[in-house]
């Protein structure tokens, strides 16, 4: 009370402006504390619906790629075996050329004896 006394009239109104002031900025900056401690608080399940949201994504994702390598382990399988007819074609076809060719030279070598022997 002392202080109150032995203030001057017109500091009255400037002290109690202080006051009020300190109250209000006090108060503010506790909301604002509040605020952000809920936030922190609520940010928690939305972290979490998020992070199952990013689970289920990936295990579809896995999947996926997973049916897109059998899918190709199987097209690079049915390659290989068209490969592998083709060369066998080739093959058949370079053994029957050969069998023609020789047969061809037999033969002519059949008819070089029989116009040797016929002259």
């Amino acid at each position: 009370m002392e202080f109150l006394q032995a203030l001057e009239p017109w500091m009255i109104p400037i002290v109690i402006m202080i006051c009020v002031t300190l109250i209000v900025a006090i108060s503010v900056i506790g909301s604002i504390i509040k605020t952000s401690i809920e936030k922190k608080n609520s940010s928690l399940p939305d972290n979490q619906e998020f992070l199952e949201a990013l689970r289920d994504f990936k295990e579809t994702m896995d999947r996926r790629v997973s049916n897109l390598e059998k899918i190709a382990a199987a097209e690079n399988s049915e390659q290989s075996s068209l490969k592998n007819r083709e060369t066998q074609k080739q093959n058949s076809i370079e053994l029957e050329l050969d069998d023609n060719r020789s047969m061809e030279k037999d033969s002519n070598r059949s008819s070089k004896l029989k116009n040797m022997l016929n002259k």
